[in-house]
């Protein structure tokens, strides 16, 4: 029975060295893609200064089209900022709902005094802090990094149309469908990057509340 239990105590041990492994790879990852949007939110900067200094260029040229081409630039940059922000979270849920309370159930299992505090809580903690209906609501549309291309792609639709107006031009049948493509593509963005914002609150919340009962 002791040989046993000897044996299933190397098994748990062998176990968290593969998850203390595991814990610092994705840890590592999710600074990677958090260092992505900021790289990608750099890149939109650089754009954004990019259309200000064409724009005169634009006018004078009478090259309006540009300005419905110009938003495809950070449509691409809007989806790379996004897919990283989701990975960011998909990485924290895996953390916090499977591999942190694994790794504290297999030292309870090794008879580890721990006063019921839970290594590694330092994500859980922050991660499942209380949801209040206005922080739900802040988190929907407070300006992160993802709006400012969102915003840019907004303020170049608006600089089309006042351009034109202006300049007594009339958009032809293909800028008019480009308008509308940049138009859902823009609705499209900004639902999307609410979705995500309450998506985390709402993991975050169903967290903490299976956190709270498994310390109860």
């Amino acid at each position: 029975m002791k040989q046993s239990n000897s044996v299933n105590s190397e098994v748990l041990i062998a176990e968290l060295e593969l998850h203390k492994t595991e814990y610092s790879t994705l840890r590592e990852e999710i600074i990677f893609w958090l260092d992505a949007q900021k790289h990608y939110l750099n890149l939109t900067l650089v754009a954004v200064a990019a259309g200000l200094g064409f724009f005169p260029f634009i006018v004078e040229q009478k090259t309006f089209i540009i300005l419905l081409f110009f938003p495809l630039v950070f449509h691409a940059l809007l989806w790379e900022m996004l897919k990283s922000i989701k990975f960011t979270y998909d990485l924290s849920h895996y953390l916090i709902g499977t591999l942190i309370p694994r790794v504290n159930a297999i030292l309870e299992q090794l008879g580890h005094e721990r006063q019921d505090t839970p290594v590694l809580g330092w994500e859980v903690k922050v991660a499942t802090r209380p949801v209040k209906i206005s922080r739900l609501v802040f988190a929907s549309i407070s300006p992160t990094s993802h709006w400012v291309p969102i915003l840019a792609i907004a303020a170049l639709l608006i600089a089309y149309i006042f351009t034109v107006n202006n300049q007594g031009y009339q958009p032809s049948p293909f800028e008019i469908l480009l308008i509308f493509l940049n138009l859902i593509f823009l609705v499209f963005a900004g639902i999307w990057n609410t979705v995500i914002a309450r998506k985390a609150m709402q993991e975050s919340a169903i967290l903490g509340n299976t956190q709270t009962d498994a310390s109860s």
